[in-house]
């Protein structure tokens, strides 16, 4: 004999259709719907997550790009002393020998100077202010003596800030600047001028001539100013940077800010901070 039939699933949902959201199907569905929902979360983290990996990834590579771009220009820069300012050099010296044996002797060894330390700075990416400046006074001594009366130049560097660490040709495009655009193209020439100063975590220097002025030449837009910036930014990030201004009366004024780490009992600041 066959009892009374149980009510199928197909009954009990067309006669109570709320009795699939009750007891432990209302568990079963918000077990579901919070996977699924966890799921979702997760894996939108995930792909945010593995995006801005990506992302920095990129940035790293583009970063390291740029910075082997700047180091072979730096490497290129380095190598080469500008064939005009080398053929007027030997030209001088030559006509110097007779008549002015003892310059034409310094103006050889201003010429060996740069040469060696040109051919230094093909192997070391690192200088020190000190150098530099022994650098460009060399430079400067034989432009003096190229141009004679017309140019005249003067260094202010303090003893104590000789052995700064400094990434090298930061100077060097400053001075060929002043010199080239400022003095040059002025008939009666200028004075050039380079200062330097620790100011408190910072180190401040400048280049400043007297000669045709900003608005006059191109020296607000030259390729040696523009890498000079571009190196500044590769290596200190935004805390370090060239700013170009009228100087009084007359003339151009290029300052560089450059940040220091001070080293306890340290009278002068003796390493840079470098970008991360």
């Amino acid at each position: 004999m066959i009892g009374p039939r149980s009510p199928s699933a197909g009954a009990l949902v067309g006669n109570q259709p709320l009795l699939f959201f009750s007891g432990s199907f209302t568990t079963v569905a918000l077990a579901l719907f919070f996977g699924i929902t966890g799921t979702l979360v997760f894996y939108t983290r995930e792909r945010l997550h593995h995006t801005r990996r990506k992302l920095a990834e990129s940035e790293l590579r583009q970063s390291h790009q740029e910075q082997l771009l700047a180091e072979t220009e730096l490497k290129l820069l380095q190598a080469q002393i500008e064939p005009h300012f080398l053929f007027n050099t030997l030209s001088s010296i030559s006509q110097l020998i007779s008549s002015e044996p003892e310059l034409a002797v310094r103006t050889l060894e201003n010429l060996t100077t740069l040469l060696r330390a040109s051919l230094a700075r093909t192997r070391s990416g690192e200088s020190t202010l000190g150098q530099e400046i022994d650098f460009g006074a060399a430079y400067l001594a034989i432009q003096a003596t190229r141009l004679q009366e017309r140019l005249t130049y003067q260094i202010d560097l303090p003893d104590a800030l000789r052995e700064i660490p400094l990434p090298p040709l930061l100077v060097q495009p400053l001075l060929e600047n002043a010199v080239i655009h400022g003095i040059e193209v002025k008939p009666e020439g200028g004075k050039v001028i380079f200062s330097a100063r620790q100011i408190e975590n910072e180190l401040v220097f400048s280049v400043s001539d007297s000669g045709a002025g900003i608005n006059e030449t191109a020296s607000s837009g030259g390729t040696g100013l523009r890498n000079v910036r571009d190196r500044l930014r590769l290596r200190y990030g935004p805390g370090a940077f060239l700013e170009l201004t009228p100087a009084d009366p007359c003339g151009v004024k290029a300052l560089i800010t450059i940040p220091l780490i001070s080293k306890p009992g340290d009278n002068a600041a003796t390493a840079l901070r470098t970008k991360p």
